[in-house]
């Protein structure tokens, strides 16, 4: 994201947390892991930059620990 220099003008977007929901049952791994990205785009001066949740995956039926964790992020 931050390797294509001529591109830093244009809309960023930050689809995270997939991959590590079930890592931190508060939701800071993820957190930490959107605002490290945002924190890096801003360094650029990059902030045309929006950022999208996540939605629950078949296999993460209401009140399973996965679910409570996407609803909580």
């Amino acid at each position: 994201m931050l390797a294509a220099t001529d591109k830093y003008d244009l809309p960023t977007i930050i689809w995270a947390g997939r991959n590590d929901i079930l890592q931190s049952i508060d939701s800071s791994v993820t957190e930490a892991n959107i605002a490290s990205m945002v924190a890096a785009l801003e360094s650029v001066g990059n902030e045309n930059y929006v950022i999208l949740s996540i939605t629950n995956d078949l296999d993460e039926p209401s009140g399973s620990p996965g679910y409570n964790s996407v609803i909580a992020l």
